[in-house]
């Protein structure tokens, strides 16, 4: 009975695996799945760069 070299085996699995990698990849994360639900640059901008509210303030009450 011959056996398959351990780097052989290793080798197809990680073959395997980039390849469910990448069909996940482009299954689930290549393009919004609803278009018009992107959001302006510039809200996300202000978004990101606005200080933080005071810590008794709850995030919905923070002024946009």
């Amino acid at each position: 009975m011959r056996t398959r070299p351990l780097w052989r085996e290793l080798l197809a699995i990680l073959v395997v695996k980039c390849l469910l990698l990448w069909a996940a990849k482009t299954l689930w994360f290549s393009d919004p799945l609803a278009r018009h639900m992107q959001v302006p640059p510039a809200a996300l901008q202000q978004r990101l760069l606005d200080p933080l509210p005071p810590p008794g303030v709850p995030d919905h009450a923070a002024p946009r």
